[in-house]
């Protein structure tokens, strides 16, 4: 009996090689990975407060500074709905041992990544993104376009005179009001901005 099986699924299996076959060719071949070394100067700021010999707290983003060209204004359009590198090399990140708003939307203390997105609308995002699953997924930041989730804060923009001629964050401090400041992102002539709320240790 078991012969005789095998002979009725014979024909069946014999015409099934060639579609394995194919299917097999489909898949994308296997790319050797190289490591390559790499220099680069990279942008830092920061807000941290000292009191005595201690200090209540701080943060830090820490980004690349790729250079401004002419040719990013009419590209900036044609980017919407998609995320963004923000910086260049590796990714942008913030670093903070307070809990924080930004835009007035929560972001508890711990290190994140740093992405844009422009919506349909012209509005700018800026994405905090868990950096557990980049990690785990080995996610370069020109790979950002594959992330998902995360928390969005939005951003203000207006053209600024002045141009930037490498990309530009700043963490601004309010004089008057020690626990609240600013994000700016200045890239060429456009500036992109969001209110900074801290929460230090209290002695």
């Amino acid at each position: 009996m078991p012969t005789n099986r095998l002979r009725a699924w014979l024909p069946l299996i014999v015409a099934a090689i060639p579609l394995v076959a194919w299917s097999a060719q489909q898949v994308a071949p296997k790319v050797t990975q190289r490591p390559f070394a790499e220099l680069s100067t990279r942008g830092s700021t920061r807000i941290f407060y000292w009191g005595g010999n201690s200090s209540g707290g701080q943060l830090e983003i820490h980004y690349g500074q790729p250079p401004w060209k002419a040719e990013y204004d009419a590209a900036i359009p044609t980017l919407s709905g998609q995320r963004w590198r923000l910086g260049q090399n590796f990714w942008t990140t913030l670093d903070t041992n307070i809990d924080l708003e930004l835009a007035d939307v929560e972001i508890l203390a711990g290190c994140y990544y740093l992405a844009l997105e422009r919506n349909a609308d012209g509005s700018f995002v800026l994405w905090v993104l868990d950096p557990v699953e980049i990690r785990d997924a080995h996610l370069d930041a020109f790979l950002v376009k594959q992330t998902t989730g995360g928390i969005a804060i939005p951003l203000a923009y207006k053209s600024s005179p002045v141009l930037a001629d490498k990309l530009q964050i700043r963490l601004d401090v309010e004089p008057n009001v020690k626990d609240r400041g600013k994000f700016v992102l200045h890239f060429g002539s456009h500036e992109l901005s969001a209110s900074l709320t801290m929460a230090p240790a209290r002695d």
